[in-house]
């Protein structure tokens, strides 16, 4: 034990050494209204300021394919001097070393979005005069020297009464740590917004409405997604929020689904006409991050992540399908039909047997390469997945591969997923991957899936039709706002009468991606407006794999049949 003296002593010379203890970075929001509408926020941060007396503030630039975000903030005031740093989106503020520094401003719609009503994601901040909509990267200023890291405290006053608010800021209540990149991260709504609640910290927050479902429908639809997933990982899900902005498609019969992932929830952007069931998917993808990859292993360092772009979106998307057949938004031929878009996608794509290596370098721009680890890492999950089966008789499969995974990485959560998916194969069945990983992932040969794969449900079988092709060329007529360019002369779609030089309006039937289904287009030139429809066939064949469900699997009445069941790792 030390003496008293020595004590003394140490603590003296660490006080002198140590820099002030760490204070928490403070939002404080508050809507502004004027006549009973909202016309901006009003935000105050707080937060210690840098030792040297100088903080550079950066205003939100630049994100999301988004510029010059920084217009939309006003009247910025700080209990310290303020001057213009080296550019527009950024301020010097002098004060005394360390000091806790003020900073004030409002945040407006700029009305500089270039595209609305579905044409787009916008990702500015919106203030329409019944709701707000903000998303943390594009209102916060961020204090060059603050870590994401550092502890963060939120909190909103001003609400009018009977106004709903929502926002993954608030998850502290629910018992998670707040930092400061959770603030950057966060999505914050209110005013007319509807909130479902799912229990469990799970909410989502609605602002319009899609056409083909109520809000007693989303209820049950965010409601069986959510227990579904926490049923197949036995573990909560945890505080997670999604938004969901619909609004009225910019052209008749146009249909836009996008968004981002904001961590600990999503934000949708969709037009009113938008397909429920391709937002469930998208939902169902999103809310299985929550397990995958963060609570299966780590995925490798920054800038190398992408190498395991594979096993975060493939596995996630395995984890997916199986939880929308338990959840009973889908059947057999819900399943199947993704399956094998999943099929055909990856068996035409002109890199699907890229090596892993070229994900890393290509991933942000080539959309080819970027589809490529969604595609390859489910076909691999399939294929690990009879591996399993056929190594245990059927006693086992790929979720205990993954559930051994999530349960390893809580006492290892150092370790790497893909070393935990190794372990786990070897526990699970004793299978050795070291080849599979070689071959199939760093090679990128392409996974042999067993014609058999889906048991009782159907066969495996390549098929061949002819590819897929608008008949125009949809880039190019993009890129000439809407102008058809790029018709292929006497195709189907020029004896169907279409021409270069013709207004694209919208299409108004078919399938992408599927050659046997009319595909059908609005266009407009001297005559007028018309619909175009037309065999979407190029001249050349294709050949990809499909799965065949048995007409004996494809069970209409409710419940789970024997497909079922097994589609659902039950």
């Amino acid at each position: 034990m030390l003496k008293p003296f020595s004590i003394i002593v140490m603590c003296v010379a660490l006080a002198a050494a140590a820099p002030p203890q760490q204070e928490p970075v403070a939002l404080e929001l508050r809507p502004v209204l004027e006549a009973g509408r909202y016309t901006a926020l009003e935000l105050h941060l707080r937060f210690r300021g840098d030792a040297d007396g100088e903080t550079e503030l950066r205003l939100p630039n630049d994100w999301g394919g988004q510029v010059a975000l920084y217009r939309a903030i006003r009247d910025l005031s700080a209990d310290a001097e303020i001057s213009t740093g080296p550019n527009e989106w950024t301020r010097l503020l002098r004060h005394a070393p360390n000091a806790t520094v003020n900073v004030r401003y409002r945040v407006v719609d700029d009305g500089s979005a270039s595209r609305r009503g579905g044409a787009g994601n916008d990702y500015r901040v919106r203030i329409e005069p019944d709701y707000f909509f903000a998303l943390g990267d594009a209102m916060i200023a961020q204090p060059s020297h603050i870590s994401t890291d550092t502890p963060a405290e939120f909190a909103v006053t001003g609400l009018p009464e009977g106004a709903a608010f929502a926002s993954d800021a608030e998850h502290a209540r629910f018992g998670r740590r707040l930092v400061f990149g959770d603030l950057i991260e966060s999505t914050t709504i209110g005013g007319n917004v509807r909130i479902v609640d799912a229990g469990g910290g799970a909410r989502l927050a609605i602002h319009g409405a899609v056409d083909a479902r109520d809000d007693n429908g989303w209820r049950e639809s965010f409601t069986n997604i959510a227990n579904a997933q926490r049923t197949y990982w036995g573990a909560d899900l945890g505080a997670y929020m999604v938004t969901i902005i619909a609004e009225a498609p910019e052209n008749p019969g146009s249909i836009s689904v996008g968004g981002t992932g904001r961590g600990d929830g999503f934000a949708f952007f969709a037009t009113a006409n938008a397909p429920p069931e391709t937002l469930d998917r998208t939902l169902a993808h999103e809310m299985m991050h929550t397990w995958v990859p963060r609570r299966i292993g780590r995925l490798n360092d920054s800038p190398n992540e992408a190498q395991d772009y594979w096993l975060s979106e493939g596995f996630t998307d395995w984890a997916m399908m199986r939880t929308l057949m338990r959840s009973g938004l889908w059947r057999e031929g819900d399943f199947a039909s993704v399956f094998n878009e999943y099929l055909r996608d990856y068996d035409l794509s002109p890199v699907h047997e890229a090596p892993n290596a070229r994900i890393l370098t290509d991933y942000w721009n080539d959309r080819d390469v970027s589809d490529l680890p969604y595609r390859r890492g489910m076909l691999l999950a399939t294929y690990w997945d009879a591996q399993v089966r056929a190594a245990t008789r059927g006693r086992k499969d790929f979720d205990d591969v993954l559930l051994w995974m999530q349960a390893r990485a809580r006492r290892e959560p150092r370790a790497r997923a893909v070393d935990l998916l190794a372990r786990a194969m070897r526990r699970v069945a004793r299978l050795d991957i070291s080849a599979d990983l070689a071959r199939l992932v760093e090679r990128g040969e392409a996974a042999p899936i067993p014609e058999d794969a889906f048991g009782v449900c159907g066969d495996l079988a390549w098929v061949e039709q002819p590819e897929f092709h608008r008949g125009f060329d949809v880039q190019a007529t993009l890129a000439a706002d809407n102008i058809i360019a790029g018709t292929v002369v006497d195709g189907p779609a020029w004896r169907a009468g279409l021409r270069d030089g013709m207004r694209l309006i919208g299409r108004r039937g078919g399938e992408i991606g599927n050659p046997t289904v009319e595909i059908a287009y609005e266009i407009e030139d001297a005559q007028g407006r018309r619909v175009l429809s037309w065999m979407p066939q190029g001249a050349r064949t294709v050949r990809f794999r499909q799965l065949n469900l048995a007409a004996a699997q494809q069970n209409g009445g409710p419940g789970l049949g024997p497909c079922g069941r097994r589609l659902a790792g039950l």
